[in-house]
């Protein structure tokens, strides 16, 4: 999540734009010292992500969001925030060291059998907004669909319960290749 969010509507929809500008060159994830590759322990609180290159693996929980750097050298970071009234996704067009202001652990993921489709190409992408997770709450971003070539990442403000089950509308990022009910319920 940003410290000190300006995040609005009309930013995140200018940043969602400039995605399939130019082909994505890195990625990056972004959290509180989670199991990330590069040697960060591993946190019971916030996850283990030690199992990054597991074949096994349904998701990885970046808490703190993802950084995609793209071939002309722009970046944009897809974190957390609660800048819509409750926790959803932000998109800011910049790279993750200067949204994030506590320097979090991070390790790449570039090589990833997830996101190794999706580098070197001009990515597809859309948002899916939702309302009614939170009273008064305005609609939020709550699904990054990310695409190339026939192959779709997925990333949402979202956490897993302990009987699998996504739970959208909470203060982390998750990334799955694989679209759980809850976010088939944002995304029709």
């Amino acid at each position: 999540m940003p410290d000190r969010s300006n995040v609005t509507r009309e930013s995140v929809e200018a940043a969602l734009l400039a995605i399939p500008i130019s082909p994505l060159a890195s990625v990056r994830y972004y959290g509180f010292g989670v199991g990330l590759p590069g040697g960060q322990p591993i946190d019971s609180e916030w996850g283990d992500a030690s199992d990054l290159g597991a074949d096994d693996a349904e998701h990885h929980f970046p808490a703190m969001g993802v950084e995609l750097t793209f071939s002309d050298a722009s970046a944009a970071t897809v974190c957390w925030g609660d800048a819509f009234g409750h926790f959803g996704l932000e998109i800011v067009p910049e790279p993750a060291a200067s949204v994030f202001r506590n320097s979090p652990a991070s390790g790449d993921v570039t090589g990833h059998r997830w996101w190794a489709p999706l580098v070197g190409t001009l990515l597809s992408a859309e948002l899916h907004w939702a309302t009614g997770f939170a009273d008064g709450a305005e609609p939020a971003p709550l699904v990054l669909e990310l695409s190339s070539g026939g192959f779709t990442l997925w990333l949402s403000a979202s956490e897993y319960a302990d009987d699998g089950t996504a739970l959208l509308g909470m203060d982390g990022v998750t990334v799955s290749p694989r679209l759980d009910a809850p976010m088939a319920s944002v995304t029709t």
